[in-house]
């Protein structure tokens, strides 16, 4: 299948043929073309104005495309279609083409004038496998020195998959002849860090005590209080720490925190993590802290109660306590058969289901059912999507249809019965 190239590499592909046939190629009597590639003079048979391939065989057509690929630098096939698209077809048609792309199980470097030859496997990749510690080594340095790379981050850059080997095989330092162990000033100590084969801190050789006191100056001396920070700083360090369980260690905990709102002083337990621990307070005492709260923060709808701190109105709406703290200032009676129910609404003017309990929720559901005599979940949603959702997110409906539908259902049955004892019948 032919590929579709674009105008401008149609003309480019154009000039390069007519520079062939042209400009290089003479025109013989015997109807053929004489062209020099590769310091080589060679006779393309002419048929009317096309080269006739055919008249040419099969050794003479292989020598002339590795010439003519040769002094074109073509090392794909891809690049001989585009570049001669006819010779292409005719190695093609007369499956000559791998005698010409010989493919090698090696791919050769060369580095200030040495050859290093590096095995490939089926895939055409570079086979690392083959190759020993010492010959990886020996072409990295060649390769660093040819590039002028002198750091572990450049190579990565430049050649990854060389990289990785080196990473796997803990080759790095052997590279870059790096140090077993770096010196490392904090305050007025000085510690001794040791480096492992791939130039990183060995963390895992240093004792419990002696990386604690590292961990220690490190922190003071670049003014890290939390974990997060010392993470941005050194997250291999912050990884050692948690591998030994040195990071409370490092990081003086504290259990409470005293808070004072509103004159009111307050004891409040934290985590691990520094932060409040409002689980463990007594329902009166997070009432009467969130009260304080805000009271001290002007807070005054639950929105704002939120915004100011999702943890707390987090844990009041958990233990239903919201009611508490901020009650509702606007309220919907609503009347069904008889029996009156109210609803708070909130700042938008919305019903607030989620503050009536299961029972009473599922008894005003009943009851709006039998007012507008709905019998199926699809007519309530219908009539009040609003209601119909919460139902279903509390896992409510089938209470409230057992009321309407079962009660239906046992008198259909019962009529059942009583028609077939009517006819002499009987239900298997």
């Amino acid at each position: 299948m032919r590929h579709k190239t674009s105008q401008a590499v149609r003309t480019k592909l154009h000039k390069t043929r007519v520079d062939l046939l042209v400009e290089g190629p003479m025109r013989l009597a015997d109807h053929s073309l004489k062209i020099t590639l590769d310091n080589r003079e060679f006779s393309i048979p002419l048929k009317g104005s096309n080269r006739d391939w055919r008249a040419i065989s099969d050794a003479n057509l292989v020598d002339l495309a590795k010439a003519f690929c040769k002094e074109h630098k073509i090392i794909k096939k891809r690049q001989l279609e585009m570049l001669s698209n006819g010779l292409y077809w005719a190695l093609i048609h007369r499956t000559l083409i791998n005698q010409v792309f010989k493919y090698t199980n090696t791919i050769d470097y060369e580095f200030d004038g040495q050859i290093i030859s590096i095995p490939l496997d089926k895939k055409r990749k570079r086979s690392w496998k083959k190759l020993s510690d010492d010959e990886i080594v020996s072409f990295a340095k060649l390769f660093c020195k040819h590039n002028r790379i002198s750091a572990k981050k450049e190579i990565e850059d430049k050649d990854n998959g060389l990289y990785l080997v080196l990473l796997r095989r803990k080759l790095i330092a052997k590279v870059f002849d790096l140090k077993d162990s770096k010196s490392v000033v904090l305050g007025n100590k000085t510690f001794v860090i040791p480096i492992n084969a791939n130039g990183h801190e060995d963390w895992i050789s240093i004792n419990r005590e002696d990386i604690l006191k590292y961990a220690r100056a490190f922190c003071k001396e670049h003014n890290i209080t939390k974990t997060s920070e010392l993470q941005n700083k050194d997250n291999g360090l912050l990884i050692a720490l948690r591998r030994k369980k040195l990071v409370s260690s490092v990081f003086e905990h504290k259990e409470t925190e005293t808070v004072i709102l509103d004159e009111k002083t307050f004891t409040i337990p934290l985590t691990t993590n520094g932060k409040r621990n409002l689980e463990k307070l007594s329902n009166d005492t997070l009432i009467k802290f969130a009260l304080a709260f805000c009271k001290e923060h002007k807070v005054s709808t639950r929105s704002e109660l939120s915004g100011k701190d999702s943890n707390l109105c987090a844990e009041l709406r958990k233990r239903k306590l919201l009611n508490e703290v901020l009650a509702y200032e606007k309220f919907d009676t609503i009347v069904l058969g008889g029996n009156s129910f109210t609803i708070p609404l909130n700042s938008a003017g919305r019903r607030e289901w989620q503050v009536m309990s299961d029972f009473k929720f599922v008894a005003f559901a009943r009851a709006y059912c039998t007012e507008h005599k709905i019998t199926g979940r699809h007519e309530l949603e219908k009539k009040d999507g609003s209601l119909y959702q919460t139902l279903r997110n509390r896992h409510l409906l089938d209470q409230v249809f057992v009321h309407l539908g079962r009660i239906r259902d046992s008198v259909s049955l019962a009529e059942l019965a009583s028609a077939l004892e009517t006819f002499g019948g009987s239900e298997k």
